[in-house]
């Protein structure tokens, strides 16, 4: 089996075993409630604004919207139609996966009741493990960067891709809607799928993609090809 395949396998395995041991580890579980807990107690205004723009501007249909616009910019700044259904299938990729990963180890998530000041206290039941929003974001931000990396753009895709993915996770924190263990098995998984879609589609030759993949021999071939024209 391909280093590709297995790979995001055993990332993927290795954070639903990590799941069930948060979910039943008292020490581990209570280490990371601390966290949430003293956030909770270090609120201020100006931030509370942006994280709570962060939880409803990407939850639910107001993610899909964010993820169709961003789309529709990258068709129009790439000029392709593939690249745009790329960011898609990349995004949606890492989102499913966080979502099915969601039930499969069903962690509760922290109590408001134990909030200093919960912010959004209607958010509780069993989804907490790994975060949606974060999964979401690294998704997101890593099919950008990929698209964008043979561009001049691909420093600025680069940064604001990791700007993105770090702001959304440490929103949910400071929310309190989910652990920090949460946030970084979103990123785990979500890098997971997006080396396996990545790999999968540069197989069926998407350009962005295989010219990642053939790296600078790529380019010198290319280079070389224009310097016989000349």
């Amino acid at each position: 089996m391909r280093h590709w395949i297995i790979g995001p396998l055993l990332m993927t395995v290795s954070v639903f075993i990590a799941g069930m041991v948060l979910k039943t580890d008292i020490f581990l579980a209570s280490s990371d409630l601390r966290v949430v807990m003293g956030l909770s107690e270090h609120h201020s205004s100006a931030v509370d604004t942006v994280a709570l723009g962060i939880h409803y501007g990407l939850g639910g249909l107001s993610a899909w919207f964010f993820l169709g616009v961003v789309a529709v910019a990258v068709t129009v700044i790439k000029r392709s139609v593939v690249d745009g259904l790329f960011i898609l299938v990349l995004t949606s990729g890492g989102w499913a996966l966080t979502t099915v990963m969601k039930v499969m180890v069903g962690r509760e998530r922290p109590s408001p009741v134990l909030l200093a000041d919960p912010l959004v206290p209607g958010m509780t039941g069993f989804t907490s493990f790994p975060s949606g929003h974060t999964a979401f974001a690294v998704s997101l931000g890593v099919a950008v960067a990929v698209v964008m990396a043979n561009t001049r753009w691909r420093v600025l895709a680069m940064s604001g891709a990791a700007l993105f993915g770090v702001l959304v996770g440490a929103s949910r924190v400071y929310l309190g809607v989910h652990y920090p263990s949460d946030v970084i098995a979103s990123f785990a998984l979500s890098l997971a799928a997006a080396l396996f879609l990545t790999k999968l589609m540069s197989r069926h030759r998407h350009p962005s993609l295989e010219n990642i993949s053939e790296g600078p021999r790529y380019h010198i071939r290319r280079n070389s090809r224009i310097e016989q024209r000349r």
